[in-house]
C-alpha cells in the first residue's frame, strides 16, 4: 500500500497569508473525498478533489511546534467506493472558500458499504504547516461519528483552564471566550498596608470589601461601560449613541469660547480602574471637523481635584493607573466654532496596543462581604501566592464549591472598654497589655520566640519574647498560649491600662489576625445570586474589581461542550448506579451480585 502525500496548496498558502496578516480567524470548515487522483507535481495546484464522493468531518484539532493537526473521520455511504484523495476546506473570517490542503493516496483505501460494515471509521491525522499564533475555530459536523478514542481525546483537551489575575489585575479570557455565566471564580482576599505603624502614627489597613461589599466588573473587550447611552444636544451638537458603542456627532458648536463636551466615561459613576497599563482610542478617520474635534482624557488623583488632560491622537493614547493616579474621565471634545459630522468609536483596553474597536458589554455586581476580605502577607504556610511570588493567609470566596473559607479575622479596639485587657509586668519590672478575648481563636505561637504573622493599624508585628525583654520596642505579638501581648515604649514603665485605651479614643485600633484554623461558611443566596450575575463574553472576557486593596481573583473556566458533557455523564453515572442497586435489592443474594465503580459495572462472584 502506497503512502499519504500531502500538500497545502497554492490557494491555501495565499490564505494563510490572508489569516497572518489580519485579527480574523481561520476557519476550517470541514473535508471532501475523492476517488480521483493526479500528479504529486499537480496537488499544489488544485483547487478541488478530483472526483468527489462526499463531505466528511473534521473531528478535532491540535497544534503542533509546526503548526497544526486536525483528525478527519470518514464513515461509510450506501455504495463502497475506494477513496484516493482527502481535501481540507476553510475561509478566513467569512471569506471566500478555500482547498487549504490536499492528501493523495494512489492505492486508496476502501470504504465499504453502510450495509456491510455500519460501524466503520476511517481516522487520518493530517499536518499543516503554519507559522502564525492567530485564532482557528474548527466547525464541526452536529451529525458526526466519533470513536471513543477521538471522544476521551477531545474531553481531555476541554479541561477547565485556571486563569489568574495578570497584568492591571485583570483576569482576561482572550481565546475560548463565550457568552455565558461564570462557571468558577475564587476572590482571595487581601489587607495592605503602607509604611510601619507607631502608636503616635498610625498606619491604615485597608481590607478588600471593608465597605460591607467587593465591587466586581465583567466586561468585553472594550472597557468603557456603555452608560453613555442616551442622545444629547450640547451646543448645537448633536451627540447620537448607536447601540454598538460608536458615537453619531454632528452640528455645530456655535460658542467662542468653550467645547462642546459629551462624556463617555466618569470614575464618579464607574469607579476605578485598577492599577495598570491602558490604551485609548477611537478617533474617526473619516468625516467633518477631525483636525479640530477629538476625544480627550482626564488623569488625575485617586482623591483629589488635580486633572491631567490628554487630547486623543489618531493612533491612540496609553496611560499608567498607579495607586496615586488614575483616569478619571473620557469624553468627545468639539472645539468651538466648529462644524462637525463623523463618528467615533471609543475604545479603551488592557495593554500597550491599539486593538480593533469592540462594543462595549459589561456587568458590574457588588459582592456581599460584610466583614470584609481580609489578607495577611506570610513569609510561608499561606494558601495564594501571587503574580510577585508573596504569599498570602487569606479568605477565599469559592463560587463553584458556594463556601466562604475564613482564615483570618479582624477585630478593632476604639479605647471604650477594658474588657479583656489587663496590664501585666514583664521582665525588670516593666509593664505590658494583655488581651485574652482572641485565646480560644486566633493562631498560637509555635514558641514565644516565634513571630505570628499580623497586621496592625499601631504596632508592628513581633515576637512574644521581644514584648517582654526589650524595654524600647513598640510591638504586637501572640505567645504559645493564644495571648495577644502589646509592648509600648512610652508606657511601659508607669503608662496605666487607661493611658493605653486613650490611644485609640482618637483612632481605633484594628488588627488582622490569622485564625487557628480554616472557618467554611456557605455562600449566602445574596452572595451567590451577586457572583452569578458576572458573565463571560463572546471573543474575550476581562474581570477584575475595583476595591481599594485590589484582592486577587482566579476563574476556572470550561468550554460550554465540556460542561454539557460533564453533565451528561454525570446523569448516565447516577442511572447506572441506580440499576445496579435495583438488581441487587432484586436478587437479594440469591444470584450473582453487580457492584459500580469507576465509571464500570462489575460483576461480583
Amino acid at each position: 500500500m502506497s503512502n499519504w502525500v500531502g500538500v497545502v496548496t497554492n490557494a491555501g498558502k495565499a490564505l494563510l497569508e490572508q489569516w497572518a496578516a489580519s485579527a480574523a480567524t481561520l476557519n476550517i470548515e470541514n473535508a471532501t473525498v475523492g476517488t480521483g487522483t493526479i500528479s504529486e507535481a499537480n496537488l499544489r495546484v488544485a483547487t478541488s478533489v478530483s472526483q468527489e464522493v462526499t463531505s466528511v468531518a473534521v473531528v478535532s484539532q491540535s497544534r503542533t511546534d509546526s503548526g497544526a493537526r486536525f483528525r478527519v473521520q470518514v464513515t461509510p455511504l450506501d455504495d463502497e467506493y475506494n477513496m484516493r484523495q482527502i481535501g481540507i476546506w476553510g475561509r478566513v473570517g467569512t471569506g471566500l472558500r478555500t482547498l487549504l490542503a490536499l492528501y493523495q493516496n494512489e492505492d486508496g483505501i476502501i470504504i465499504p458499504a453502510k450495509s456491510v460494515s455500519p460501524n466503520f471509521v476511517f481516522s487520518l491525522y493530517c499536518g499543516i504547516a503554519m507559522t502564525h499564533d492567530g485564532d482557528v475555530r474548527l466547525i464541526t459536523d452536529e451529525g458526526a461519528y466519533v470513536t471513543l478514542d477521538t471522544f476521551n481525546n477531545v474531553l481531555g483537551s476541554l479541561n477547565n483552564l485556571s486563569l489568574s489575575a495578570g497584568p492591571n489585575s485583570i483576569v482576561q479570557i482572550r481565546k475560548g471566550s463565550y457568552d455565558a455565566p461564570i462557571m468558577g471564580m475564587v476572590i482571595y482576599g487581601k489587607s495592605m498596608q503602607d509604611g510601619a505603624p507607631t502608636p503616635d502614627a498610625p498606619a491604615d489597613i485597608v481590607t478588600a470589601g471593608s465597605s460591607g461589599t467587593l465591587p466586581m466588573v465583567s466586561t468585553g473587550k472594550n472597557l468603557i461601560p456603555f452608560t453613555y447611552g442616551t442622545p444629547q444636544v450640547i451646543k448645537s451638537v448633536h451627540f447620537t449613541p448607536n447601540p454598538d458603542g460608536t458615537v453619531n456627532v454632528s452640528g455645530i458648536n456655535p460658542s467662542t469660547y468653550t467645547a462642546s463636551e459629551f462624556n463617555l466615561f466618569s470614575s464618579s459613576t464607574s469607579g476605578f480602574l485598577p492599577n495598570g497599563t491602558y490604551t485609548v482610542s477611537g478617533l474617526p478617520t473619516e468625516g467633518t471637523g477631525l483636525g479640530v474635534c477629538g476625544m480627550t482624557v482626564e488623569t488625575g488623583p485617586k482623591n483629589g481635584s488635580t486633572v491631567y488632560y490628554t487630547h486623543l491622537q489618531a493612533s491612540g493614547h496609553t496611560f499608567v493607573c498607579t495607586d496615586s493616579r488614575t483616569i478619571k474621565s473620557i469624553y468627545i471634545a468639539i472645539s468651538p466654532n466648529t462644524r462637525v459630522n463623523a463618528v467615533y468609536a471609543p475604545m479603551l483596553n488592557v495593554g500597550t496596543s491599539v486593538e480593533e474597536y469592540s462594543a462595549p458589554v459589561g456587568i458590574t455586581s457588588d459582592i456581599p462581604t460584610p466583614n470584609g476580605l481580609p489578607g495577611i502577607p506570610v513569609d510561608s504556610g499561606g494558601n495564594y501566592t501571587d503574580t510577585d511570588g508573596q504569599e498570602w493567609l487569606c479568605d477565599t470566596i469559592d463560587l463553584e464549591a458556594g463556601v466562604w473559607v475564613k482564615r483570618c479575622g479582624i477585630v478593632s479596639y476604639d479605647g471604650q472598654s477594658a474588657s479583656g485587657w489587663e496590664r501585666v509586668n514583664a521582665a525588670n519590672s516593666k509593664y505590658r497589655f494583655r488581651n485574652t478575648t482572641l485565646t480560644s481563636v486566633i493562631l498560637n505561637a509555635a514558641t514565644n520566640d516565634a513571630v505570628v504573622p499580623l497586621l496592625c493599624t499601631h504596632y508592628t508585628r513581633t515576637s512574644a519574647n521581644a514584648t517582654w525583654t526589650n524595654n524600647n520596642v513598640n510591638g504586637i505579638a501572640v505567645d504559645n498560649g493564644g495571648g495577644m501581648f502589646i509592648a509600648d515604649a512610652a508606657l511601659c514603665d508607669s503608662g496605666t491600662l487607661e493611658q493605653f485605651l486613650a490611644r485609640f479614643q482618637t483612632s481605633p485600633m484594628i488588627v488582622v489576625y490569622p485564625l487557628a484554623a480554616p472557618v467554611v461558611t456557605q455562600l449566602t443566596e445574596a452572595q451567590l445570586t451577586a457572583l452569578r450575575a458576572l458573565r463571560t463574553f463572546d471573543g474575550f472576557t476581562a474581570i477584575y474589581t475595583t476595591d481599594d486593596a485590589a484582592p486577587d481573583i482566579k476563574v476556572d473556566y470550561a468550554t460550554l461542550t465540556k460542561v454539557y458533557i460533564d453533565r451528561a455523564i454525570e446523569k448516565i453515572n447516577t442511572s447506572l448506579a441506580a440499576i445496579v442497586s435495583a438488581h441487587n435489592d432484586l436478587v437479594d443474594g440469591e444470584s450473582t451480585r453487580l457492584v459500580y465503580e469507576d465509571g464500570q459495572v462489575c460483576i461480583v462472584e
